[in-house]
């Protein structure tokens, strides 16, 4: 059976999906969080556009998950105590209303762990001690004047009568005009230090990542059941372990490839062909490390048959591939869409052979 979605609610955060181009600074933002909590290795979701801006989850576990709800902001001047609570006449609430307009609703207040308002300018704001510069103001560190304050304005708005401990003033470090470079630049030292000794591009990275936050933000149906909530709304360390490692390319993999293009000039392969091969020769090389108790005794089969192989010194790329097929196993041949695969396989498994010194 599956397990209900804790947030299955009407969205309110909808127009922001319809209208993603206002909000490209919420997306660098998102991102910029999501390579803060993949350099930890921790467990996360990103959702855009769900009840929040960004809601944070800290597991793909319905049973324990905890939400972090984050309103952010690129406007160019700081919040002021009065900004915070003024109802513009186009808005039917305030910036600190609308914070507590998903979050105070009584399904979600067991669930959510920090509430969140993101500022790209900061917060005019005071505090128990002014003298300290923090890159995030709790209800616990505002003065009674000011917490008195909020609770009068939300009070009238909202009928709120306490203002939440779990209340969060986060003064944003991406600046607004080169928010893309700085988090492509936070994402090149994550990448160098997570996935060493593998060349990458940074800016494809970044894009896909992009992308696929766009791609779940715009989506504005809700959906019942967790699993099908995350699977269409939600970005987690999964996904972006899979498409980073889909876009960077490994030392050993940039050594393989060299010799592969130096093999198959035998096959004398022209156009498309040669691509197609190539491309096949690829997927089965960053592929084969998926690795399944049947793919294990197949790749286990086909070095055997290349080591016997090598017996004979036989140092002609396409007559070696006669000879590894002729003693492969039916099963083994058939695993395999076409023979063009199965001699990618072969070639893969022989130069990393070669490489491993056999």
């Amino acid at each position: 059976m599956e397990e209900d979605n804790p947030l299955f609610e009407p969205q309110r955060e909808k127009m922001g999906s319809i209208s993603l181009g206002r909000f490209d600074y919420q997306y660098h933002w998102a991102i910029d969080k999501i390579i803060e909590l993949h350099y930890k290795g921790e467990e996360y979701i990103i959702f855009m556009e769900t009840h929040e801006d960004v809601v944070l989850a800290d597991s793909i576990d319905p049973k324990k998950v905890k939400f972090d709800f984050n309103q952010v902001k690129a406007t160019e001047k700081e919040f002021t105590e009065h900004k915070l609570i003024k109802i513009e006449e186009k808005d039917k609430n305030s910036v600190l209303g609308k914070m507590f307009i998903s979050s105070s609703k009584p399904k979600f207040r067991k669930l959510i762990r920090n509430i969140n308002l993101v500022s790209a300018s900061g917060f005019k704001i005071r505090t128990l001690d002014p003298e300290l510069k923090l890159t995030c103001i709790n209800t616990c560190h505002l003065t009674d004047n000011v917490i008195d304050y909020f609770i009068k304005a939300l009070n009238s708005e909202l009928q709120l009568d306490k203002l939440p401990d779990n209340l969060g003033f986060i003064n944003s470090t991406l600046p607004i005009t080169s928010s893309e470079s700085t988090v492509v630049g936070n994402l090149s030292r994550m990448i160098e230090n997570v996935y060493p000794k593998y060349s990458y591009k940074s800016h494809s990275i970044f894009a896909s990542l992009a992308i696929e936050l766009h791609r779940k933000g715009t989506d504005i149906r809700d959906y019942p059941k967790w699993k099908e909530f995350v699977f269409h709304k939600g970005v987690t360390f999964t996904t972006v372990d899979q498409l980073i490692k889909s876009l960077i390319v490994s030392e050993e993999e940039t050594s393989i490839m060299e010799d592969f293009d130096l093999l198959v000039v035998d096959f004398e392969f022209k156009g498309m062909k040669a691509v197609k091969f190539k491309n096949a020769f690829r997927n089965y090389y960053q592929n084969r490390y998926s690795l399944t108790l049947t793919k294990l005794s197949l790749i286990k089969e086909i070095r055997n048959a290349i080591i016997n192989t090598l017996d004979k010194e036989e140092e002609d790329i396409i007559v070696l591939l006669s000879l590894v097929k002729a003693i492969l196993s039916n099963e083994c041949v058939t695993s395999f869409e076409s023979d063009d695969k199965l001699n990618c396989a072969i070639i893969c498994e022989y130069l990393i052979l070669q490489k491993d010194g056999k």
